[in-house]
């Protein structure tokens, strides 16, 4: 990890850790839900932001007074969140079995398991339903969207972000991504920290879509050259590429995040209305996805072993 402020932070093999999170969040991520007493960073910085946003961001202030407001908060809560990490960090070294404790909190920012049962579960309602009717081919397509958009978001971010900071970068981004949730897009309030979430995640959301059009190799009916068409056609910005790589590998069509209302704007050119087995498909491909980005990171820990 480049973040190396105490002796020793380096030598918890990050990797090693961040391998572990991915596998407790995969077997175990649904017990968040059952579970009230393990840790849910993410919810409390959320609540937090929220509790800024209810007091500051009044609608009788000016666009620049509440832009100002914003600054102070977003400088707040991200330095909070990253001295919250940073002693987390700490303890996670000082500790005996601390590196369970890293494992534990790494994983609590993951959603892998969430987004796969997300998808299972409206592919479960919809067919239980039998909902020709209605919306169901858009609640189809909004469940697709939210995994691409979560994959990149909740998934390589949180990992990318611990390999290369440590504990004080996953604390931050998830803050930075605190802030952004609980505003609306267009406001001054949140505006600059809407405008550095793009630009953090514009990293972690194209290799989100290489992994996804790599998946594809490994998916029944998956087009891995298409995907790799879309992300090259569609994919110029950090909040297109994974859908635009999903919507090729599975010849799908999927929203443009970027569209302002009016007429949509379509990301690939497959079909727009997406029916159950559209829904099984992606979620066989997010699995694929998620043991690619695995094995990726279980090669960078041996390497990183292999370095010591």
């Amino acid at each position: 990890m480049l973040f190396t402020v105490w002796p020793g932070y380096a030598a918890l093999n990050p990797f090693a850790v961040a391998l572990a999170a991915l596998l407790a969040d995969a077997l175990f991520g649904d017990l968040r839900r059952r579970a009230e007493w393990l840790p849910r960073p993410r919810r409390w910085l959320q609540r937090l932001a929220v509790v800024f946003r209810d007091r500051l961001n009044r609608p009788n202030r000016s666009s620049a007074d509440l832009a100002g407001r914003g600054r102070l908060v977003l400088l707040g809560l991200v330095s909070f969140a990253a001295l919250m990490g940073v002693g987390l960090g700490w303890l996670a070294v000082m500790l005996p079995g601390g590196a369970l404790l890293e494992v534990v909190m790494v994983a609590a920012f993951l959603r892998q398991r969430g987004l796969f049962g997300q998808l299972r579960g409206v592919a479960r309602g919809m067919t239980t339903r039998a909902s020709s009717k209605g919306d169901s081919h858009t609640l189809a397509r909004q469940a697709v969207e939210a995994a691409a958009d979560g994959y990149a978001s909740r998934v390589i971010l949180p990992v990318l972000l611990y390999l290369l900071i440590g504990m004080p970068g996953l604390w931050a981004g998830a803050a930075l991504g605190a802030l952004v949730q609980a505003g609306q897009p267009g406001e001054a309030f949140t505006n600059l920290a809407r405008l550095l979430h793009g630009v953090l995640v514009a990293v972690p959301a194209r290799i989100a879509a290489l992994l996804l059009a790599a998946g594809a190799l490994f998916t029944p009916g998956g087009r891995p050259g298409a995907a790799s068409r879309s992300l090259l056609r569609h994919g110029n910005s950090g909040e297109t590429a994974p859908r635009a790589a999903l919507a090729g590998a599975l010849d799908m069509a999927l929203g443009d995040p970027r569209a302002d209302g009016g007429t949509p704007a379509w990301l690939g050119d497959g079909r727009a209305r997406l029916v159950v087995s559209d829904l099984r498909r992606t979620a066989f491909l997010f699995a694929v996805a998620c043991l690619v980005h695995a094995a990726f990171v279980a090669l960078g820990g041996a390497i990183w072993i292999a370095a010591q």
